[in-house]
Order: C-alpha cells, then structure tokens, then sequence
C-alpha cells in the first residue's frame, strides 16, 4: 500500500476489501453473506433514528 494513505484510509481499503472478499466467496460458494438491500436499508433506518433521538435514551 501506498505511504500517501493514512490511518483512515487504511480503514476504509480495509472495509472495501472485506466487502469484495465476501462477495467473490458468495459468487463462487452460492451462499450470501454480503449485505444487501435489507441491511441498507435496516441500517439507514437505525442511524435516523439516532439523529432525531436528539441525545435521548430510549429503544430503537
């Protein structure tokens, strides 16, 4: 890896990787373990539920 990538970047390389490795395991093992749409669109909810809880505590 470049030297011009730093700590961040590493992370984010890091998560692209981990996401087409999961996706070439399930293209050649016909199973599913990268998420799809359901996981965006779970995880899009839970994070504006976080931004309108306006720092209050309570179940999501």
């Amino acid at each position: 890896m470049s030297d011009e990538f730093g700590p961040e970047a590493d992370v984010l390389i890091g998560n692209v990787r981990k996401l087409y490795e999961l996706f070439a395991s399930d293209r050649l093992g016909g199973m599913r373990q990268t998420p799809g749409f359901e996981s965006a669109v779970e995880l899009h909810r839970f994070i504006n539920a976080v931004e309108h809880s306006g720092g209050v505590s309570r179940d999501v």
